[in-house]
């Protein structure tokens, strides 16, 4: 009976944190009160696409639909990570050939060509993950070099067409769910435990249940997902403190790399932000 009770209670203030902790809300729900501005703004420009000319490379202006070759094709080739692009019905040994002509080692990273939210995102240890996920795989994808700097940030960036130097009007560090070992708890203690993991615990049970009775070591971090965005259960941290000249100078050369890049979010990895504000952008 205690038990039950217990349970009862531990499912009511589940339900309640999601209420209030929006970022475990649907993404519908989530993005269900810019509807009114945006038929608003389809009846002004007497377009249902008026945003497509912000970024006229790029499909439907970036904000549906784009192959992530695209985006990288908007980009200087020097900070875009080695990128091979496999179909999802070519034989398997074409796709380990590809990988011995690209050079790209395990692990790396793969995830849909076109895709969002972290759906599908793996990092692949060797050739029996990469298999199984390529016989899985509905759609094209992409096989990444993996990047490992410490610093993962996402910046918000626009400029006008008619203006050389844009605006930097967001920036945002990115922390990925993690749980921190203690010597003694077990990879599902810790979860169970974790302030946002143990509100995914489906996902987490998917993903991690054969590890689940492993004890983490004494300040180890074990990555419960390797996708920078709160739909995997990611932390972000404003920085707009950060923002000033040098910053907004890298994302001024990037975005005038092919002269039309006009609005848009940059995902990054770094070694520090100060080593971002020195990138040189040729």
């Amino acid at each position: 009976m205690l038990i039950f009770v217990h349970n009862l209670l531990m499912s009511v203030r589940n339900f309640f944190k999601r209420i209030v902790s929006w970022e475990l809300w649907n993404f519908n729900v989530l993005y269900a009160p810019i509807s009114p501005v945006w038929l608003w703004y389809c009846l002004r420009s007497r377009s249902f696409w008026f945003f497509t000319p912000s970024n006229p490379t790029i499909t439907f202006g970036g904000f549906e639909g784009e192959g992530k070759k695209e985006m990288y094709d908007q980009l200087p080739v020097e900070v875009v990570p080695l990128t091979i692009y496999i179909r999802n019905n070519i034989p398997f040994e074409r796709v380990l050939m590809k990988l011995q002509l690209s050079g790209l080692k395990y692990p790396f990273v793969v995830k849909p060509d076109v895709g969002m939210k972290g759906i599908l995102f793996r990092v692949i240890e060797n050739e029996q993950q990469l298999r199984k996920y390529h016989d899985r795989m509905p759609v094209e994808y992409i096989a990444q070099e993996k990047v490992d700097y410490p610093v993962e940030v996402s910046v918000f960036y626009y400029r006008y067409p008619w203006q050389e130097k844009g605006v930097v009007s967001g920036f945002i560090h990115k922390e990925l769910l993690q749980v921190k070992g203690d010597g003694q708890s077990t990879l599902k203690e810790l979860i169970e435990r974790h302030p946002r993991a143990r509100y995914r615990l489906e996902e987490m049970e998917h993903r991690h249940k054969h590890r689940y009775d492993r004890v983490i070591p004494d300040q180890e971090v074990f990555y419960l997902s390797y996708a920078g965005n709160h739909n995997r259960g990611a932390r972000f941290t404003n920085l707009h403190t950060e923002i000033d000249d040098p910053l907004l100078q890298v994302f001024d050369r990037l975005s005038h790399f092919n002269e039309s890049f006009f609005y848009g979010r940059y995902d990054i990895k770094a070694a520090s932000i100060e080593d971002l504000r020195a990138a040189v952008i040729l």
